[in-house]
């Protein structure tokens, strides 16, 4: 997959996907596999036009790294990071059309997508400006899922609640954060339950203990994963702490998934580093259990 973030040229004669993307989740998914197979059937290439930034300044449900290997996952030839900076949002919607989508074949919007300074533009325009200039066009109903419009918002909503089951439905996978593992302070070797630390770019979780699947090294792990601050030991930083379970190599330096599948205790403080590791023997235990 090329990516770019201004070449213009890359935009001519392709099938393009246009909007924010965040999470790329079952509705995203539509519009990416029209394109995709439309590029196919038209023998052109396939395009994502995105942005850098959720226009909406939400907290990201995905980075862009995790999104771009989504793309890329789908079948997407072509990823088209935008900048959205403010030069991108004081365009007008026709000047927006006009400046990057003239000279594509195809273009897929979902039916709620705004665009353009103040976000005036609309998918009316979209469709005028397709039909002005030859170009082939689908505007994508929305998708719901128990009778809920599936969208970023409410993925994000399932996912701080910690009803996982709702939002693996809306995104099509499980929840998951990504990072590379840094060295910590060996507080979970100590206990005997050694942990992989990240501090992901994005995460939307609640602080609390989790039963998570872990992937490293290409193989995928039952996990207990922490998220927040250790307050049995120190008053810590946000971050990501995962014990993974039958795990024995060195995870240093190496890039890790998280996926999230189930809260099971909030995070909180015992009397002692005994009664700690009592309690994280428990989550094990639960992890082995619950986990397939």
């Amino acid at each position: 997959m090329v990516i770019t973030n201004n070449d213009i040229t890359l935009l001519s004669n392709t099938a393009v996907a246009l909007g924010a993307f965040d999470g790329v989740h079952i509705a995203h998914g539509v519009l990416i596999n029209n394109a995709v197979m439309y590029a196919k059937e038209n023998r052109v290439k396939s395009c994502v036009f995105t942005f850098d930034v959720n226009p909406k300044d939400s907290k990201l449900i995905t980075t862009n790294k995790e999104r771009q290997d989504i793309f890329e996952l789908m079948g997407a030839d072509v990823l088209f990071l935008k900048q959205f900076d403010d030069s991108l949002k004081n365009l007008e919607p026709a000047e927006f059309l006009n400046m990057y989508l003239k000279n594509c074949r195809y273009i897929c919007v979902g039916f709620n997508f705004k665009f353009g300074k103040d976000r005036k533009g609309s998918t009316k325009d979209i469709e005028e400006f397709c039909k002005n200039n030859n170009i082939d066009f689908d505007i994508v109903d929305a998708v719901e899922y128990n009778g809920e419009v599936v969208s970023s918002s409410l993925i994000r909503e399932n996912v701080a609640k910690s009803d996982f089951n709702t939002a693996k439905e809306m995104l099509g996978r499980n929840y998951f954060v990504t990072g590379t593992v840094e060295k910590g302070d060996k507080i979970g070797v100590t206990l005997g339950f050694p942990t992989a630390n990240i501090v992901p770019d994005s995460i939307i979780t609640g602080d609390g203990v989790y039963l998570t699947y872990t992937t490293v090294d290409g193989k995928r792990y039952k996990s207990v994963t922490n998220v927040g601050g250790k307050p049995t030991i120190r008053g810590g930083v946000n971050r990501v702490e995962t014990h993974i379970i039958d795990y024995s190599g060195d995870a240093y330096g190496k890039e890790i998934k998280v996926e999230f599948i189930k809260k099971i205790r909030d995070t909180i403080k015992f009397e002692n580093t005994d009664s700690l590791k009592s309690q994280l023997k428990n989550d094990v235990n639960i992890a082995k259990t619950e986990l397939l």
